[in-house]
């Protein structure tokens, strides 16, 4: 359960010292978290009292309230303690001592939990080791599940409830999600960019129209990552003598297993290097051309926009 933000910077044991009793003489100054000893069954809890210095130059012992929240509260069970609930949030009276605690009971991983006001004198601080305790209370499970359900005022400020702040985690998951894809995408984009410019170096733009179709036979074809694809296996020519669309040939090994693609000649960009030899780009990547549809005459010349890749 989400620890409530009302309480977190309020020591238990200096607002409602009388109310909230601990097992265990005042520690030493010194207060290091010691390692846990488990009392009973593998339950645990992690509640440590502190030795605070106060504005009087006083020192003082209590529980920091953010440290209550979401330990569980153990019940003499028969194989030992047992844990019946977890401490939701404080209830402080008008002079900021705590009278009583909201404890979730029942339901499971938070779902369908009840919770229940107890009166904060039915809770002890038992010992598990040094300076380290754990929330226990007289009262039993049936008790806490029979007693009446404690129903958070509809007039309190929404910041106060627990789906208020579980809203906000949500959002700000969110918002840290898609700040990551945008920074992903930004340093993609600047990779692409560079890789392009080094992929450009030697080579010079050629107009299409400029091409015929043998030119552009065999030609390598690399895709929109700058890796090669492929080679150009045929092309389609149109009545006029223009080239319409070029078939490259994707995958496979050694000329075994390719895969034949048509693409539209328009939306190819040719150059050439410094020898003076062709190349293509294709708008696609290695993966798309592979799961494009297949080329063939036939199905080319009845429809060509059902074997082209868009």
């Amino acid at each position: 359960m989400i620890r409530t933000i009302l309480t977190s910077t309020a020591l238990v044991a200096l607002v409602a010292s009388p109310v909230m009793a601990a097992d265990t003489p005042k520690p030493a100054a010194k207060t290091e978290a010691p390692m846990e000893q488990s009392v009973g069954n593998t339950n645990h809890s992690e509640v440590y009292l502190l030795e605070v210095m106060s504005l009087k130059n006083e020192q003082k012992m209590g529980f920091l309230a953010s440290n209550l929240m979401g330990e569980n509260v153990f019940t003499a069970g028969a194989n030992g303690d047992e844990s019946i609930g977890e401490v939701s949030d404080l209830i402080l009276d008008q002079n900021g001592e705590a009278t009583m605690s909201i404890i979730g009971v029942g339901g499971f991983l938070g779902i369908a939990e009840k919770d229940v006001a107890v009166d904060f004198d039915r809770l002890q601080m038992k010992s598990t080791d040094k300076n380290q305790f754990r929330i226990t209370t007289d009262l039993t499970r049936s008790e806490l599940e029979n007693a009446e359900a404690f129903q958070r005022p509809d007039y309190l400020p929404r910041w106060m409830s627990e789906a208020y702040i579980a809203d906000k985690f949500t959002a700000a998951k969110q918002s840290t999600s898609e700040s990551f894809e945008q920074v992903g995408d930004t340093i993609a984009d600047m990779g692409s960019e560079t890789m392009k410019s080094d992929w450009l170096t030697d080579k010079t733009l050629v107009a299409s129209d400029s091409l015929t179709a043998d030119r552009v036979l065999g030609a390598p074809v690399f895709g929109r990552t700058f890796e090669t694809m492929g080679e150009v296996g045929d092309v389609e020519v149109s009545t006029d003598g223009k080239v319409d669309a070029v078939v490259v040939n994707v995958g496979g090994f050694l000329g075994l297993g390719e895969k034949p693609v048509a693409l539209p000649f328009k939306d190819l960009s040719l150059y050439e290097d410094e020898s003076g030899a062709l190349v293509v780009m294709v708008p696609h990547s290695q993966k798309e051309l592979e799961n494009a549809p297949t080329y063939e005459p036939a199905k080319y010349k009845a429809d060509p926009s059902s074997v082209l890749v868009k």
